[in-house]
């Protein structure tokens, strides 16, 4: 069923478009009939950046079990950070402090994730 009931809600982070990275200001939350993807219904998300036009924009389609898993996954991945202070340090970053008083754990999270991306299993920077 069509609800046409869309939730917005502010976010801060990037998204790679087919022109490049852009600054994301939102997020779109929908239900309804997908452009793409083989389903009668998914829920849609559109992460957007509002001033940098219709072109700006990351569309994901999902299924609502996947959209589910999707919402546990991240949850799990927030707690766990949460477990070894690195969005603290996240946030004290955005603050300005160097990374060196970051501590050891930060230092090494990015390391590994550098390592990961020169072997393509890492896709993601996360911060840390």
């Amino acid at each position: 069923m069509c609800t046409w009931i869309t939730e917005r809600t502010a976010v801060s982070g990037s998204g790679k478009g087919a022109a490049g990275w852009f600054p994301l200001t939102h997020a779109n939350v929908y239900f309804d009939h997908p452009h793409h993807a083989p389903f009668d219904h998914t829920l849609n998300i559109d992460f957007v950046s509002e001033a940098a036009g219709p072109g700006a924009r990351v569309a994901v389609e999902l299924t609502a079990d996947s959209a589910r898993a999707l919402v546990g996954s991240i949850l799990a991945a927030l707690a766990g950070a949460e477990t070894h202070g690195d969005i603290e340090r996240s946030q004290e970053r955005e603050l300005g402090l160097p990374l060196h008083e970051l501590g050891e754990s930060s230092t090494l999270c990015a390391r590994a994730h550098r390592e990961l991306r020169s072997i393509g299993q890492g896709g993601g920077r996360h911060g840390g």
